[in-house]
């Protein structure tokens, strides 16, 4: 993921690295989500997937051990560290990590992939339009796309404020609070909210059928704020 402020963001996704997976993985909105995009993408003839952004891997990780060749790229180290920490000494399927950016897929040629996972990466790159065209050459015709990205007339606060009220909750709100502080810091700071070049899920609809995709589900998630669409690329 990269973003317009540059370094100072990637210093950022690093400190947000190491307290995502124990943040993000017990909310619903975000299991939710990482869940339809496993189940979306879990159909017969998708074995090669890209997961463009893929964070920690929650979603990759989870493709590979359903048998899938998976391809995970982000551009936070403290992002791929964790991922990498979490298969390590274990075998889930085939799974490949790359620090890169998604602006640039050329290693790999038109149609390479059976589908593309992208959940919330484009709103803090740099060239978010560059990157899903990318994401579009490099799925064949036939393979699907799962994108989650924020709506047009998306607002942080109320996720901000769901997430405090479900902490107050939680068995374990004590040992999570510095956890919690420290997510809740880094997304004040990549706010999508603030970020007038972003890519919002109105537009990528909207490109994805420009481009010949067809459009199979467009659904709400993280209580309205944003959207997941699962598309598939037509033959020409």
């Amino acid at each position: 993921m990269s973003s317009p402020s540059g370094q100072l963001d990637k210093r950022v996704w690093d400190a947000y690295a190491q307290s995502y997976d124990l943040i993000l993985p017990i909310l619903p909105f975000y299991r939710e989500a990482v869940n339809r995009h496993v189940e979306a993408l879990s159909i017969r003839g998708v074995r090669r997937v890209i997961d463009v952004g893929a964070g920690t891997g929650n979603v990759a990780i989870q493709l590979a051990l359903r048998g899938m060749s998976v391809t995970a790229i982000d551009i936070s180290v403290g992002m791929l560290k964790q991922l990498r920490s979490k298969v390590k000494g274990s075998s889930p399927g085939r799974l490949e990590v790359f620090e890169l950016d998604a602006q640039s897929l050329i290693r790999w040629p038109a149609g390479a992939f059976d589908g593309a996972n992208v959940l919330l990466a484009f709103f803090a790159m740099q060239q978010p339009r560059r990157a899903l065209k990318e994401v579009i050459r490099v799925v064949r015709s036939g393979g699907l796309v799962v994108i989650t990205e924020t709506k047009r007339n998306f607002h942080l606060q109320p996720l901000l404020d769901f997430v405090e009220h479900f902490l107050v909750a939680h068995s374990c709100r004590d040992e999570l609070q510095e956890h919690w502080v420290r997510v809740k810091n880094a997304n004040l700071v990549l706010d999508p909210g603030r970020r007038d070049d972003r890519l919002s899920v109105e537009e990528i609809e909207h490109d994805l059928a420009e481009s010949g995709f067809v459009i199979k589900s467009l659904v709400d998630s993280h209580l309205g704020q944003c959207a997941t669409i699962c598309a598939e690329k037509t033959t020409f």
